[in-house]
This record gives C-alpha cells, structure tokens and sequence, in this order.
C-alpha cells in the first residue's frame, strides 16, 4: 500500500518515486532486464522470457505464453509446407493440405507471394481459408488476404495460443490468387511435432 500511495502523491517524495525499484539513486537496485538475478528463479538469459527483437517489449502481447511454450518442450520444431504453387494463375484458386503424422501443435503461420506482371504488380497478393477435417472447424468464415493472416520468414505470425492437429486427419488451406497476373505462392506452418 505504501508504494502506492507514494506513485500517486510524488509531491510527497520529492519527485521520486519510491518503492517498486524506480529509483535510481539506490546503486543496489537493478533495472537493465538483461541483468542475471533480476527476477528470482530465472537464470542468465533475459527477464522478459521470449523476445522479439521486432516488437521489443511488447513481445508478451504478441507471443504464446510461458505455459503454452512449456509443451514445446521435447518436441521436433520444423517448417511444414502446406500449399506451394510456382505458377497460380491470375483470379485462380487452388487447394493444398497437410497431414501431422503424430500430434503436432501449430505455433505459427506463414506465406510468400511473388507476383509474375512486370507491366502491373498487384499489390493485393492472395486470400487464404483454412480448414481442420479433424476437428470440422472453419478458422473463418470467409478467405483473408494473406497480409492479415500470414507472416513471413522474418516476421512470423505467432499465435497466442499454440493450435493442435490430431493426428491422420488434413489441414486444408484454400488459395484464391487476387492479382490478374500469375504469382508463386507458398502457404507453411511452423510447428512442434512428437
């Protein structure tokens, strides 16, 4: 309660605020999150946990977290490709499916679109709809652009909380090509396998 009322009435402190390690005038108190020892329990790695150099610390909202990361351990992570096409044509679709061969959970998503019209690059890219056969669940309800549902190599989209594939049964994803122009398109997952 003290350090409470102390962040609220800094008048009382002289512009200091006291009592949840703020200040800086005691050279006892560590800040840095990089600082082996600043959290009980946590060894030399950072305090923070899982760091996206990206999103900095804003990493948490955008993560799994820590409890759900715990059932990655032991398992094989690798990238699945669920749907590559060097040549789709332009307003085209197509479909692609994967198989997990034990159980597997989904930790992330990505794509790539390379759009073939020297004369007219599309900017739209494709829309993308997945389907679980294990579980009959539509992700959504209609296909999305790929921007808003996809990552890439080097910014992932993580999902907050990990998705699990039974095992034997496709993940289809349906591919709609928006651009008049033929594109290569590449749907993967990245995920954690037994």
């Amino acid at each position: 309660m003290g350090a409470w009322v102390e962040i609220f009435h800094p008048r009382k402190n002289k512009g200091k605020i006291r009592g949840l390690g703020f200040d800086d005038s005691n050279p006892n108190i560590k800040m840095s999150i990089w600082t082996p020892g600043r959290i009980p329990n946590v060894g030399t790695r950072f305090a923070m946990g899982v760091w996206l150099n990206y999103r900095k610390l804003a990493s948490g909202v955008q993560l799994a977290s820590q409890k759900d990361r715990r059932q990655f351990m032991g398992k094989v992570a690798n990238w699945y490709p669920i749907y590559t096409n060097a040549a789709l044509a332009g307003q085209a679709s197509d479909r692609g499916s994967f198989v997990a061969k034990g159980n597997m959970k989904i930790a992330a998503l990505l794509g790539s679109f390379i759009d073939s019209g020297e004369e007219s690059p599309s900017p739209n890219g494709f829309a993308v709809q997945f389907f679980d056969a294990g579980s009959q669940q539509l992700w959504s309800a209609q296909p999305l652009v790929w921007n808003q549902t996809l990552g890439n190599a080097q910014h992932p989209f993580w999902l907050r909380t990990p998705y699990a594939l039974d095992p034997d049964s496709p993940l289809t994803v349906t591919v709609q090509n928006l651009s008049p122009n033929a594109a290569d398109i590449q749907v993967c997952l990245f995920g954690y396998q037994d």
